[in-house]
């Protein structure tokens, strides 16, 4: 209660002074093992004066709750993230927020913020963001049972992934398509498709990815 009453007393300039000095601190302190910071290092720089600082351990803490599962808090952190990113950049971030907010169930506004990255990556010219943002959202149709949508989505991510001579994406379209048509019954289908997927990806530009 004192801390609180202490912290609500300090004018905001004080306050966005000291949570950027404390940040700082913990970056000269241990420039060698920062991981377990960047939690902490997120909150102070949020409430700080560097930008870039904030929006760079924002993003960082995002990762680090996706690749614990902590899907909940990767949501909020790629939220608090996004005003401060802005291009192709914000087509990523809107992209993996979108992702995290599949597991957690929130799937209409997954659809949602999918949908407004993929208009911005077209707006942007950017047809890598495109296609990712194409297969996120087939991914997210077939979880709802949407198969023909999610199929139609996939087959304009091929497209652009093949645009682009990215065979990693074209791996894992294949392998999207693969568990799409395994829902559907044609496991046959699903075999060739994953054997396909595999393949491409044992090439030496492949890139070993793997989603549910």
């Amino acid at each position: 209660v004192t801390q609180e009453a202490t912290y609500g007393s300090l004018p905001f300039a004080t306050r966005a002074r000291l949570h950027t000095q404390i940040g700082e601190y913990i970056e000269q302190t241990y420039p060698e093992t920062l991981k377990p910071y960047i939690p902490l290092l997120a909150h102070h720089f949020q409430f700080g004066e560097n930008e870039a600082k904030k929006r760079q351990y924002l993003l960082l803490a995002a990762e680090e709750a996706r690749e614990k599962y902590a899907h909940e808090a990767a949501v909020s952190y790629y939220e608090r993230a996004l005003p401060l990113v802005s291009g192709d950049e914000k087509v990523s971030v809107m992209l993996r927020l979108g992702e995290a907010l599949v597991p957690v169930g929130r799937w209409p506004e997954a659809e949602a913020v999918l949908g407004e990255a993929l208009a911005l990556a077209r707006k942007n010219g950017d047809l890598h963001g495109r296609a990712s943002c194409q297969s996120a959202l087939a991914d997210l149709l077939r979880k709802q049972g949407r198969f023909d949508d999610a199929a139609a989505r996939l087959m304009r991510a091929r497209l652009n992934f093949e645009e682009l001579h990215d065979e990693a994406g074209v791996g894992q379209v294949l392998h999207s398509a693969g568990t799409l048509v395994a829902q559907r019954g044609d496991y046959h289908r699903a075999r060739t498709l994953y054997e396909e997927s595999l393949e491409l990806r044992r090439l030496p530009h492949g890139a070993a990815d793997h989603r549910d």
